[in-house]
């Protein structure tokens, strides 16, 4: 029998996570549909209004997407990272899955090109994160019972990460506002 590696759990367990959130959002529709509507109207509002307040949004995002990255790394050094990794993955399939049917079922098939208009370019940098997080954590899993990492390759791993993070979080801010714009007027 063939053995999974992590990045193949890692993977499968996000796909299940994304086909969980389509489930949970079609057969509640109730209960996530007005939620869903009422965020995407207000985004909608944002985004076709006079001008977006950047400074304030470049903040949020970072308070919004630097959490949750810290608890990434957090599980990953603990004794718990590869649960940590997984259930990170099954958190982001859950909601890619659920925003993506809410916006198919509230704008048809536009709500697909709104969904992906939504996740780039920003979630490339986001993904790229992610999969240097489980790099580092196979790397980690090989190198535990040898020697420690160097400080230098610590150090630069660190400042991948921080520099991706940013150019992620200025996509977000500054980008993917006037693709989400254009988007709402295509859809």
């Amino acid at each position: 029998m063939k053995k999974v590696t992590e990045r193949q759990l890692i993977l499968y367990v996000f796909c299940g996570g994304v086909l969980l959130g389509t489930v949970l959002a079609n057969v509640l529709p109730k209960l996530y549909l007005p939620a869903a509507a009422e965020l995407l109207d207000e985004l909608d509002g944002i985004l076709r209004g006079p001008s977006a307040a950047y400074r304030g949004y470049f903040g949020y995002l970072m308070r919004v997407r630097l959490l949750p990255m810290l608890v990434i790394w957090l599980c990953l050094f603990g004794a718990y990272g590869a649960e940590g990794l997984c259930l990170s993955a099954l958190w982001y399939g859950l909601c890619c899955g659920a925003v993506l049917s809410g916006a198919v079922l509230i704008y048809g098939i536009g709500g697909l090109f709104l969904f992906l208009a939504a996740i780039f370019p920003q979630y490339i940098c986001y993904f790229l994160i992610f999969m240097q997080l489980i790099n580092k954590f196979e790397l980690k899993s090989r190198t535990r019972h040898g020697q420690a990492l160097k400080l230098s390759e610590e150090i630069g791993f660190l400042l991948v990460i921080a520099v991706l993070f940013l150019a992620g979080v200025l996509l977000e801010t500054y980008l993917n506002p006037i693709i989400l714009r254009m988007a709402f007027l295509v859809v």
